[in-house]
């Protein structure tokens, strides 16, 4: 994968996790949101759990389908975007995923400071 698309999904990831912590608290006991996102951190560090990657976001995306409440939903479908742009290296992804943690929590400042900050040099 091309650096950008690795920028976009670690983008993606940052604010997925930012936003987590918003549909756990909702549903303590529902770690697919979470699993999702621990795989793409292990996709960035080199793993091939390509396989894993693909399944997971659609646990994540079940996840937020039981959601009862919209911000838990937008932060579990963030997971379940960011797993997927890690599973098919899509932009589009990574797009659909930092827009899903924004609908959950007013965050945008911080997803610019971590574009600056990753694309800085590059």
């Amino acid at each position: 994968m091309n650096l950008e698309a690795r920028i976009a999904v670690e983008v993606a990831r940052r604010a997925a996790m930012r936003v987590l912590p918003i549909f756990e608290a909702a549903h303590p006991g529902d770690t697919r949101p979470r699993a999702a996102l621990d795989l793409v951190r292990r996709w960035l560090s080199g793993e091939d759990v390509a396989a894993e990657l693909y399944f997971a976001a659609y646990a994540s995306a079940n996840a937020a389908r039981d959601a009862d409440a919209d911000e838990a939903f937008f932060a579990a479908s963030s997971a379940a975007h960011a797993a997927a742009a890690a599973s098919s290296a899509s932009a589009a992804s990574a797009h659909a995923a930092v827009t899903s943690a924004a609908d959950a929590a007013s965050e945008r400042a911080q997803q610019r400071a971590d574009i600056l900050a990753l694309t800085a040099g590059a």
